[in-house]
């Protein structure tokens, strides 16, 4: 359709100066003098002049002929196209039919799996470690540095910050043993200004908890830090242990419902029945000390 318009134009165009040098023939014959615009249409020769229509009007008749021709040609390209993707199963293909369009294809046709997770993606996962107050305390190396890896490699060599999170990631592997404080400072040079609001803001909160405090100075290696955890003697082993004594201390205070409710574990008995039958044996002259003396 393009080609019919442009062939149209050039025609009334050719038209439209065949017209010009006939009315200047015209005027020269009554013995007038060629107006100064119509000056280059009259020099041109005639024989051009009325060739040029001709030409104009020959392509512009050739052109529903050629166009069925490219009609039929796209056809057939459409057909072979859509065989190719019925066979091709990594390609799709959209075509129009009816006035409605459909698409061939395998699998998915608008969802997309890139090889690589997307900056912004990136941006609200490390918002949700720095800004969660758990995953803060126990930050771990191997988690860290996975990401901050992740995070380099989706951004590439020509993003502004590279230089920033490659320094990261040097620091980590440079001192995987660095305290979750420390990690939180690095991290922070790659956060935005909102982000890194938020971070200190909880950094800050979490220091004036003295048990906290101490997991942010604890290390982000895992078996640093459980040495460390031992030391203070915050082992969940022995936390739990030390619950139960205080609980057992206030047991008989506390009511059937409460114990419930605060976990409290009823404590062993110290000697079995068992024990205590062999006791009782060994009392009545069963058995021997090894510690007694006699012959």
């Amino acid at each position: 359709m393009q080609s019919i318009n442009v062939a149209t134009k050039e025609r009334a165009e050719a038209v439209r100066i065949y017209d010009i040098w006939k009315r200047c023939e015209s005027w020269v014959a009554q013995g007038n003098k060629i107006h100064v615009d119509d000056q280059p249409n009259w020099d041109r020769d005639a024989e051009d002049v009325k060739s040029a229509v001709d030409n104009e009007e020959a392509k512009l008749r050739s052109l529903p002929s050629e166009r069925l021709k490219l009609q039929d040609a796209l056809q057939k390209n459409e057909a072979n196209l859509k065989k190719f993707v019925m066979h091709n199963m990594q390609s799709s293909f959209v075509f129009e039919q009816g006035g409605s369009y459909f698409q061939v294809s395998l699998g998915a046709s608008k969802l997309r799996q890139p090889k690589h997770k997307n900056l912004d993606y990136l941006g609200i996962e490390l918002r949700n470690i720095v800004t969660d107050e758990d995953t803060v305390r126990s930050l771990k190396f191997k988690d860290v540095s996975t990401f901050i890896r992740t995070y380099t490699e989706a951004a590439g060599h020509m993003h502004s910050d590279y230089h920033n999170l490659t320094r990261i990631k040097l620091e980590l592997m440079n001192n995987p043993r660095m305290s979750r404080y420390a990690c939180l400072n690095f991290i922070k040079s790659i956060c935005d200004l909102s982000l890194q609001t938020d971070m200190v803001a909880l950094v800050n909160r979490l220091i004036l908890d003295p048990e906290a405090k101490k997991d942010l100075s604890n290390s982000v290696d895992p078996a640093t830090s459980n040495e460390q955890l031992v030391n203070q003697k915050r082992a969940p082993f022995m936390t739990k242990k030390n619950y139960q004594e205080t609980l057992t201390k206030y047991a008989s205070e506390m009511t059937a419902e409460q114990k419930k409710e605060y976990g409290y574990i009823e404590p062993k008995r110290q000697r079995s029945r068992q024990r205590q039958r062999n006791r009782n044996g060994r009392g009545r002259g069963g058995a021997r000390s090894h510690w007694g003396g006699g012959s």
